[in-house]
């Protein structure tokens, strides 16, 4: 592409859809689909092309980001919906959303230093302490960060108004 000076005019992207758990925090499950555990939504995006200054950021993204970004930099007018161009828009936390009726559910909201999430079915609440390495694990937190507890609540509460089945209860 160099060769052929294509790459002044080329917007490359990887990225990745998950990332599977291999048996961590001794509960023995393998793959993905049954969490929202941070090594299954905490995935690489590495933007590279004209007009996007090299560096790293700590922008918390979520797909439907991505997808509004590309337009954007390709200059064309963005989707509909909550997505945001990660060049010039940083979110605070993210919110996720696993839903499978007969098997399980899943919500969770995430800052740069905590993730909380809430299995609907088991009622179980999980922290997942992100600055360490690899995140420290707790079952049902005491205390849980206040806004991000709140962020999961009104992630329920969206989720109970759009999709009455779901009837996730609060934590």
């Amino acid at each position: 592409m160099e060769h052929q000076k294509l790459l002044e005019n080329t917007f490359i992207v990887l990225t990745a859809d998950h990332g599977e758990t291999l048996g961590d925090y001794n509960l023995g499950d393998f793959g993905h689909g049954e969490s929202l555990r941070p090594e299954l939504i905490q995935i690489p995006l590495l933007l590279m092309g004209p007009g996007i200054t090299p560096g790293r950021t700590s922008c918390i993204g979520q797909s439907s980001d991505l997808a509004n970004t590309l337009l954007q930099m390709a200059e064309l007018p963005p989707m509909s919906g909550d997505g945001q161009d990660l060049r010039t828009q940083c979110r605070s936390f993210a919110r996720h959303f696993l839903y499978q009726t007969d098997k399980f559910s899943f919500l969770a909201v995430h800052s740069e230093t905590t993730e909380l999430s809430w299995d609907c079915q088991k009622r179980l609440l999980e922290s997942y302490d992100l600055t360490t390495s690899p995140p420290l694990w707790v079952q049902n937190p005491p205390s849980p960060d206040p806004e991000l507890l709140q962020n999961l609540q009104n992630l329920i509460s969206d989720v109970n108004a759009t999709m009455p089945e779901s009837s996730c209860p609060m934590p």
